[in-house]
């Protein structure tokens, strides 16, 4: 399944293929929880022969435990593929090597780009087709 992300630069493959798993999980888990849902909504809808049969469950605790474990093991789940996808991108050597290396200085309110020749300036010139590595680094954080 592809979703309308142009293909611009060289990573646009990994983010696309990371974008879609993460719609194609949210879609499954929306499915999931309304399934759930209309299964129970149905289950237990009121019945006139219910009124007189009204008592509480004292086990909670294991209502308590199953949802606790669901929610664990999801969020690890999720965590572990966050930062597993965050490994994969990673620049091509070529660009570490060969790009032209940009040093920029992050402030609260602006941006300076140094070029290496030493120039500096506010506005970022990139040349069309050419690998660049920013050093991004920041003077107030």
């Amino acid at each position: 399944m592809l979703y309308g992300l142009a293909s611009a630069a060289p990573t646009t493959a990994t983010w696309q293929s990371l974008f879609n798993l993460y719609v194609e999980l949210g879609t499954v888990a929306g499915v999931v929880v309304i399934a759930w849902l209309l299964y129970y909504l149905v289950k237990y809808r009121a019945r006139s022969s219910m009124a007189a049969k009204v008592e509480a469950k004292e086990e909670t605790w294991k209502g308590a435990v199953a949802t606790l474990a669901v929610t664990g093991t999801v969020l690890f789940i999720v965590q572990f593929q966050t930062f597993a996808s965050f490994g994969l991108i990673v620049p091509p050597h070529q660009a570490l090597t060969s790009g032209l290396h940009i040093s920029v200085v992050g402030r609260q309110w602006s941006w300076t780009f140094i070029y290496p020749n030493g120039y500096s300036s506010g506005n970022l010139t990139v040349p069309a087709g050419q690998d660049v590595v920013l050093n991004v680094t920041s003077r107030d954080v």
